[in-house]
């Protein structure tokens, strides 16, 4: 099901983008809000929906911020509680309109949306079109948040950042959604694990091949 639900939102050609686990110990620090994806990205990535055929399901009205660029999955290692700094994410946040009110001014936006606190049991997850605001809380439990995550990047598309995510450079552009017909796993399920310093006490775990 998650494979239907993620081709018909970027296209079943969307390529992998990022693979990793984000690590959150205790002591970690909130992190500022952003979004992963720059809303730049929204006029190429209607322009190629709008090549699709009508049956697609890619058409979005474009006052609701245009087809995704990029989906994450964030899938929860362990119950997510609230002293372990869950994700906050600012619902309806994913359009130009709304980065821009952010930009401009940031305190008054938060204050006037506030966040939608995001509780993961073991085993739940949350999809995320990465245009939204978001950011990770603070981390006040004796455990640490472990969120498994992967992304899917709508093909041919720029996103602003780098052109790997977290994936490394030699994996770009080999697994698509479409992969997972015959598995995508290979290599890449039992890789070894390289850390990439995100904030003090708080990393990503990028799995590598």
């Amino acid at each position: 099901a998650l494979r239907q639900v993620l081709a018909a939102l970027l296209g079943a050609d969307a390529e992998l983008y990022e693979l990793a686990c984000m690590v959150s110990e205790p002591g970690a620090r909130r992190l500022p809000v952003h979004p992963d994806t720059p809303c730049v990205a929204v006029a190429a990535a209607t322009a190629a929906a709008q090549q699709q055929q009508p049956d697609g399901g890619l058409a979005v009205e474009e006052d609701r911020g245009g087809p995704p660029v990029v989906v994450t999955g964030f899938i929860a290692l362990q119950d997510v509680t609230r002293a372990m700094g869950p994700t906050l994410v600012w619902r309806g946040t994913h359009t130009a309109a709304a980065h821009v009110a952010w930009e401009e001014e940031r305190a008054g936006f938060l204050e006037r949306c506030p966040a939608h606190v995001v509780l993961l049991s073991k085993g739940d997850m949350l999809l995320l079109d990465s245009r939204a605001l978001h950011c990770g809380g603070e981390n006040s439990a004796a455990d640490g948040q472990r969120l498994f995550y992967f992304s899917f990047k709508r093909a041919k598309i720029e996103t602003g950042k780098s052109a790997t995510g977290t994936l490394r450079a030699e994996l770009a552009g080999r697994y698509s959604i479409d992969s997972f017909g015959s598995g995508i796993g290979g290599g890449a399920r039992d890789a070894p694990v390289a850390e990439q310093q995100q904030a003090p006490r708080r990393r990503r775990r990028a799995i590598r091949s």
